[in-house]
């Protein structure tokens, strides 16, 4: 009936569709929006941002280190956010952010700042 060659091109074919369709409906691992905005919201910090930079290595992440009131260090990844957090913060800026809230308190009275900045991952989830 069929010659190999047609056979396996079939079978190709079938397999590439397959891999498409299923590649829609079944998660990819990664992180959602929502988790993200979930990961941030749990976290906490007190200090003096002491370093922004873009990570070329690491898939150009927006990343933050502050320097703790209390001498730790503080990474934070600034991942797909909204409201460009990133590029509203500078070196020495003071940074606070309670856990289980995505407001942070940014305060720098060289550059006269004293307010807060609600951050945003466009998550739609009703149990955010």
């Amino acid at each position: 009936m069929f010659n190999y060659s047609l056979r396996y091109t079939l079978i190709g074919i079938l397999f590439l569709l397959l891999y498409i369709v299923l590649g829609r409906y079944i998660p990819s691992g990664g992180l959602s929006l929502c988790d993200l905005e979930k990961s941030i919201k749990s976290e906490s910090f007190k200090g003096i941002l002491s370093l922004k930079y873009i990570d070329q290595e690491d898939h150009s992440h927006k990343k933050i280190e502050i320097s703790g009131f209390d001498g730790q260090k503080i990474d934070l990844t600034i991942t797909l956010e909204k409201t460009r957090f990133y590029d509203s913060i500078q070196i020495g800026d003071t940074l606070i952010k309670d856990t289980n809230t995505l407001n942070v308190f940014i305060k720098n009275e060289t550059r006269g700042i004293n307010k807060i900045h609600t951050l945003s991952y466009n998550c739609n989830e009703d149990s955010k």
